[in-house]
């Protein structure tokens, strides 16, 4: 046997999530220059109805989101963000409450 015959780094960035989808069903998620403007739109709706967060979206930050959004939705789902000061904990968790029609206090 030669080894397997799919490449890591074609795996390496892949990402799921409901955001992307109206239907809000769970999928693969696509290109992070692609979900940028959807993720600006749905900042832009916290925005309008909380104090406004000024948010840059990158890689590591949807996956992040993406992660988020899928524990929050799942019954009785909680999270224990860690991180340095600074990081966007914070920000990230208010968004994702946001998206998943939850409020945070």
């Amino acid at each position: 046997m030669d080894g397997p015959e799919w490449e890591l780094n074609a795996y390496k960035n892949l990402m799921f999530g409901d955001f992307e989808n109206p239907q809000k069903a769970y999928l693969k998620l696509s290109e992070v220059t692609t979900l940028i403007p959807r993720l600006d739109q749905a900042l832009d709706l916290y925005n309008s109805d909380n104090s406004p967060m000024n948010l840059v979206f990158f890689s590591d930050c949807i996956q992040h989101l993406a992660r988020i959004t899928r524990v929050l939705r799942q019954s009785r789902g909680n999270l224990l963000l860690v991180g340095v000061g600074g990081s966007g904990r914070r920000s990230m968790a208010k968004l994702g409450a946001q998206m998943v029609d939850m409020k945070t206090f």
